[in-house]
């Protein structure tokens, strides 16, 4: 080899093999974490990150309305940890919305809330915001006016959960506005709305994207929705994590249409068995669990 290269060039031509590679067709799934494990031998690191949705995907509920943690899934998730990987949560709830939930939950590396809308790292149980994305007071209104009878606004702002009129049942911690305008000076990251079947949250996301096109994006979960400003998802959410971790393979798992953004933009993406196909063909690995989908990717 010729002395005169240095360790840096070579470094440079390997992450160019690996964009180049990676963008001709993701399906060569195994050339392209080739491509990074000799691109991270070059360099002596090989830093892993993994965003995990949280409802149904990391916590369940079971019949009597108790949250709760699988077992396996906690000991994967600390044992990927004390290997020196990161894992994170990427969800549509707000940032300060979990009411208790994760109170028996993993440690976090980062969180991306508000279906991207906001992106933290963690120190100690505290939150650093290191990028937001936010939506008017006005397109609020129109939501509301586009939804009235048929849907029930959550508006998350300032990483907390406002509503009008009405209060969830268990989520004391909601404030009830009476009003839209109440709204002013705070930050909006996104609205969840709930709707009564899958049928309706279809069709609002529908209306939703054909009204607002160019300035807001919804995205169905189930029987409900989340409404974000037009660029914001969970999966560049979940990139933004992953630059601001400086990690070099990002995967990610969700089991419903609003994870489709983070499939799509993991380096390796997984979702359920139990899952909608239209969710299933954007995954590389289909598993049964977290767990399952952590002892696949600490392989790669």
């Amino acid at each position: 080899m010729d002395e005169s290269v240095s360790i840096a060039s070579v470094q440079t031509t390997f992450r160019k093999c690996i964009i180049i590679e990676a963008l001709q067709n993701k399906a060569h799934l195994f050339h392209v974490q080739m491509s990074f494990i000799l691109y991270n031998i070059a360099r002596g690191v090989y830093m892993k990150i993994f965003a995990s949705d949280f409802d149904n995907t990391l916590h369940f509920v079971d019949e009597n309305n108790i949250g709760y943690f699988k077992e396996d899934d906690m000991k994967a998730i600390q044992k990927y940890r004390e290997n020196g990987n990161l894992f994170g949560l990427c969800t549509g709830r707000p940032l300060y919305g979990f009411e208790g939930d994760m109170d028996d939950g993993p440690v976090l590396d980062f969180v991306v809330a508000s279906t991207g809308g906001i992106v933290t790292k963690t120190n100690h149980n505290t939150f650093e915001t290191i990028h937001e994305t936010v939506m008017s007071v006005e397109q609020v209104e129109a939501i509301q006016n586009l939804c009235e009878g048929r849907g029930i606004l959550y508006i998350h702002a300032n990483g907390k959960v406002y509503t009008l009129f009405h209060r969830r049942a268990g989520y004391d911690s909601q404030t009830v506005l009476p009003s839209v305008s109440a709204l002013e000076g705070k930050h909006i990251t996104a609205i969840s709305i709930w709707t009564a079947s899958l049928e309706m949250a279809e069709t609002l996301t529908n209306e939703i994207n054909a009204r607002f096109l160019n300035a807001l994006e919804a995205f169905q979960n189930v029987n409900w929705l989340d409404v974000v400003h037009m660029g914001v998802s969970k999966g560049n959410g979940a990139k933004s994590a992953k630059e601001m971790m400086h990690a070099d393979i990002l995967g990610g798992i969700g089991d419903s249409f609003n994870d489709i953004p983070l499939l799509e933009a993991a380096d390796v993406a997984f979702t359920f068995h139990r899952c909608d196909d239209r969710v299933k063909e954007k995954a590389d690995y289909v598993v049964d669990s977290v767990a399952e989908a952590l002892e696949i990717f600490k392989k790669l």
